[in-house]
């Protein structure tokens, strides 16, 4: 006995051949009827499609575009804040490593020190070489207070506000300290030193002066600070070195120093608060 399902299936297919194959003035509303029960199974189709493909995948990119985006702007904020976070350890580092200098020029007394920014490196005058520090006399700086970057000295205070200072640098031409030259000695000779007046020339140089010209000085020496009897000065501060010497200056040498330190690099000082004796 042959199975209904078959016999339906064979139907199907004769009446699906004869629609074919007949012309079409004979079978045009039986094709129109074939097509009509298909819509419904091709829209359904399509939507399932849709679903499937066409509506998730506009909505997907879009979304991992948004968290893309958040997550590179939190990586920039990261970065911004490292940076800023080495720059600021930099900073403490070298503040560090100044003080440590510091420490090793042998005080008599050991200074109290404020720490300075600088507001500015240039003076009104092109004549004057001076720089302006965000500390004053509210903060105990008072003038003829040495100030310095580590061991190397750089000027002095010569006018103190409240919140404010002037210091005059060693390449100002109304600066003047005692200074002694002295060369690079060998480990266990005591180095020989000659003592002179070292002013500025408003250059990037000073002089030394009232030094014989009978003295051995050379160029790579040494010139440090010499300590005074009011205690203006601490002993041993580097000043700078030699860069030149002549004998065309009379009875004296004519002696041109290079300060140890551009000031114009510094973004902060140190002011020594000394005891006077």
């Amino acid at each position: 006995m042959t199975h209904p399902r078959i016999v339906y299936a064979a139907l199907f297919f004769l009446f699906a051949c004869l629609v074919v194959l007949l012309p079409a003035r004979w079978t045009g509303p039986a094709r129109s009827s074939f097509v009509g029960l298909l819509a419904p199974l091709e829209r359904f189709a399509r939507s399932l499609l849709a679903l499937d493909g066409g509506s998730a995948a506009p909505t997907a990119p879009a979304k991992e575009s948004a968290e893309v985006a958040s997550l590179r702007a939190q990586n920039a904020d990261l970065r911004a804040a490292l940076i800023s976070a080495q720059a600021e350890t930099l900073d403490l580092r070298r503040k560090v490593q100044a003080l440590a200098q510091l420490s090793e020029t042998g005080f008599r007394d050991v200074p109290l020190i404020v720490l300075a920014p600088v507001l500015t490196h240039r003076d009104a005058s092109n004549w004057h070489r001076t720089l302006f520090v965000g500390r004053g006399s509210t903060d105990g700086i008072q003038p003829s207070q040495p100030v310095v970057w580590g061991r190397s000295l750089l000027g002095k205070v010569v006018e103190a506000g409240p919140s404010g200072a002037r210091v005059r640098l060693l390449t100002d031409p109304a600066f003047r300290m005692k200074v002694l030259l002295v060369p690079d000695a060998p480990a266990g000779k005591d180095p020989v030193s000659v003592s002179g007046l070292l002013q500025g020339t408003g250059q990037e140089d000073c002089e030394v002066v009232w030094v014989l010209r009978d003295c051995q000085v050379r160029t790579g020496w040494s010139a440090v600070s010499m300590e005074e009897e009011e205690g203006a000065w601490p002993r041993g501060l580097a000043v700078g070195r030699v860069r030149e010497v002549s004998d065309d200056y009379g009875s004296y040498l004519r002696i041109k120093v290079r300060p140890d330190l551009d000031p114009s690099t510094l973004d902060s000082v140190c002011v020594l608060k000394l005891a006077r004796h």
